[in-house]
């Protein structure tokens, strides 16, 4: 009996030298570029807490991101933040945060800030699209380099920032174009002539032209899809309803409605269900942004579809930052894969909303 529990401690103390050896014991190997580790450097890697990174991607020490975010008080950009916090401790990243509260002045203060903590990488969600050329020019200068997030700085010189990671509003609206090629298709009604009423956003605004521009793209490829009216819903859910109510008077027949972001679908929605329609099937509904409400709309079948406008971009930033640190070149424009959603997927969708919170 006594030698059966040495030969068993034997055992164990050797399984546990091995799994100790595998994490530690090559601390020298680390990988700081990708496409150069395999699953052993991996493994150590995993055991270390000074360095960052993750999978194939790590950088050869453990990373400061200095970010700051113009807007964090609402849903959207909560999960924004929230996205960016959870994926910094997911890639061993030491995140440094600020909120500008939409001041500009402040904002640029709190770049100074990371300048003078000569932190590794700078991430930007800027306050507006002007007036940041001369603290882009400082960061340049203090070799920090610098990945926009979602709004677009205006600037003669894209030297200044590393890369931007922002949705694709062209492709927003190609995709919903998409969405209705195939449901046309679907549902048998190729010979007909669908006539789509547009609620665009603000006039002049980039979601806006570029959504309407992607949309009307897209649906050339069918000559039956026709736009029949176009109108400024200044992204508003209430101008959504009242323009819809002047659509319906105005034409004996719609079939679709497409707008730049659910609100003004919402809102067009009310509009059709006062009519005495049912939207969802009388009037098919699409919109953008994948905003909670609408979604739920969907769910129930009084909205038809909507494409995603994701606020989850904190895994592509860690990304681009380990990428940047090992000498890697990120292209300027950085876009998420983003869904089209309808009845299919809508409750997988809802429930990555419920946990963010957006």
């Amino acid at each position: 009996m006594t030698k059966f529990v040495k030969a068993a401690c034997f055992i164990m103390a050797s399984l546990f030298l091995t799994i100790f050896t595998a994490c530690c014991g090559a601390a020298n190997n680390i990988p700081t570029s990708p496409g150069k580790t395999d699953s052993s450097s991996v493994l150590e890697a995993s055991c270390r807490q000074d360095i960052s990174g993750k999978g194939n991607l790590w950088a050869a020490k453990k990373l400061t991101l200095g970010y700051s975010q113009g807007y964090g008080a609402w849903s959207w950009g909560h999960a924004l933040y929230m996205s960016i916090q959870e994926a910094a401790k997911d890639w061993n990243v030491n995140l440094e945060f600020y909120d500008a509260q939409g001041k500009q002045d402040l904002q640029i203060k709190q770049l100074r800030k990371f300048i003078a903590a000569n932190v590794d990488v700078i991430g930007l969600y800027p306050c507006t699209t002007r007036g940041y050329e001369d603290i882009l020019r400082e960061m340049k200068a203090a070799n920090i380099p610098v990945i926009i997030i979602d709004r677009k700085i205006d600037t003669v010189d894209d030297s200044l920032y590393s890369g931007f990671i922002a949705s694709d509003f062209h492709g927003q609206g190609q995709k919903a174009a998409e969405w209705l090629m195939d449901f046309v298709v679907e549902n048998g009604r190729t010979d007909e002539v669908i006539k789509i009423v547009e609620l665009q956003g603000t006039i002049g605004s980039i979601p806006s032209e570029e959504r309407s521009k992607g949309f009307r793209q897209g649906i050339q490829e069918n000559s039956k899809l026709k736009i029949i009216d176009s109108a400024e819903g200044v992204f508003s859910r209430m101008k959504g309803q009242e323009i819809m109510e002047k659509f319906l008077k105005k034409r004996k027949k719609i079939h679709a409605l497409y707008a730049s972001n659910d609100f003004m679908a919402l809102g067009a929605l009310e509009a059709i269900e006062k009519a005495g329609l049912k939207p969802g099937k009388d009037i098919i509904i699409i919109g953008v942004d994948a905003e909670k409400e609408a979604l739920e709309a969907i769910a129930s079948g009084k909205m038809n579809c909507s494409i995603e406008y994701t606020p989850l971009l904190g895994p592509m930033l860690m990304e681009s930052c380990i990428k940047i640190t090992n000498g890697e070149v990120l292209d300027k424009k950085i876009y998420p894969i983003e869904k089209i959603i309808d009845r299919k997927n809508v409750q997988e969708e809802l429930m990555k909303h419920t946990r963010y919170n957006y």
